[in-house]
């Protein structure tokens, strides 16, 4: 009868919801499991829009407050970014048009996604740095430009990535692969350009503490 059809209906239900929480813990036990290859414990992340600034005044106003927060008590790194990894916003991209020592395949033309960030962007993220670039060369120019792990095995298996070109840059350092959108797609191949000054008023700003700061 009705009611005997409506218990079996609400059993099912039940057992659907069941199921679907079962899921769901697992996919979240899962999630939780996965190495961002990034440290966000003690970092705070702060979306600026820099009004009243422009792109040649927004680089001056950016290292006096780098500058100011660096000194004090608890601070140990301040970077910036144009997004942080998954907090919304994407990597731009230019067409690579030369990578060199790679042969495109017929009708591949190499796309390279990159992310615009500042000194210190490494350290502040805790992404591990598996080559770095000569200190001078950090300090001295403009334009620094890295490349992931995944980028130098996609592109030069077997041969080392320092010193390439990529378009218009050439690459000065390596770092390890790090989650960029989320957290359940692969790592691909990815640069950074970190540049000594941001150019654009709308940034992320990051500053990484010993955890005291953050509790004040």
């Amino acid at each position: 009868d009705l009611r005997d059809a409506l218990v079996v209906g609400q059993m099912a239900l039940c057992l659907l919801l069941l199921i679907a929480a079962g899921l769901c813990g697992r996919s979240f036990a899962e999630l939780h499991a996965v190495d961002p290859g990034f440290n966000t414990r003690d970092v705070l992340v702060v979306p600026l829009q820099a009004k009243g600034y422009t792109e040649q005044t927004i680089g001056p106003f950016y290292e006096d407050l780098a500058a100011r927060l660096a000194v004090l008590p608890g601070i140990r790194s301040v970077s910036f970014t144009r997004y942080f990894p998954m907090l919304g916003g994407s990597s731009a991209s230019f067409p690579a048009g030369l990578i060199d020592g790679y042969t495109p395949e017929k009708d591949e033309f190499p796309v390279v996604h990159f992310q615009e960030v500042g000194p210190d962007y490494f350290e502040t993220t805790g992404i591990a740095i598996s080559q770095a670039p000569d200190a001078v060369l950090l300090k001295n120019r403009a334009t620094v430009a890295w490349v992931n792990e995944s980028f130098a095995r996609r592109y030069w298996p077997g041969q080392a990535p320092i010193g390439k070109r990529v378009g218009p840059h050439i690459v000065s350092g390596v770092v390890r692969d790090s989650q960029i959108r989320n957290l359940t797609d692969k790592p691909g191949p990815f640069m950074y350009l970190q540049e000594l000054q941001p150019r654009a008023t709308s940034l992320t700003l990051m500053v990484r503490t010993d955890g005291k700061a953050q509790a004040a």
